[in-house]
């Protein structure tokens, strides 16, 4: 750790970034803040140089609290993540391409705050959201 550098710093978050993941592809790299925004980021890899990060989408008010954590799916197309926040909501969120955004795809309101967020590896549609003492698992 004597020898780390920075090699960028990325834009985008006003306020303290609580989260930061890389698509199970490395093709992406999402974050998420304090601020209730989420970034996606391009992730540009040549050779033995260090990566390059392009932000490619932001969306200013992901939701009404702070966002706590994100998870991208797993699967083929690594297209989709969720957020999870303290406004009781985990959001699905997909890529697009053409023009490049996050589209918001589904949301899931629970009673109370929500910490985390983790897609299961043996479904494509089923994850786990921890909501303040309790695990729920939803599909």
């Amino acid at each position: 750790t004597n020898d780390w550098n920075v090699i960028a710093k990325l834009p985008g978050h006003k306020l303290t970034v609580t989260t930061l993941q890389f698509s199970r592809n490395t093709k992406y790299l999402a974050s998420a803040s304090r601020d209730r925004s989420v970034c996606v980021f391009k992730v540009e890899q040549q050779d033995t140089s260090p990566a390059s990060f392009h932000l490619m989408a932001k969306q200013a008010k992901a939701h009404d609290r702070v966002v706590w954590c994100l998870d991208w799916q797993h699967g083929q197309t690594n297209q989709r993540f969720a957020t999870a926040s303290r406004d009781k909501k985990v959001k699905i969120w997909e890529i697009e391409d053409e023009p490049f955004k996050a589209k918001l795809v589904s949301t899931v309101t629970f009673f109370h705050s929500v910490q985390s967020v983790a897609w299961c590896p043996h479904s494509r549609k089923a994850f786990v959201a921890k909501v303040t003492a309790y695990v729920h698992f939803t599909d």
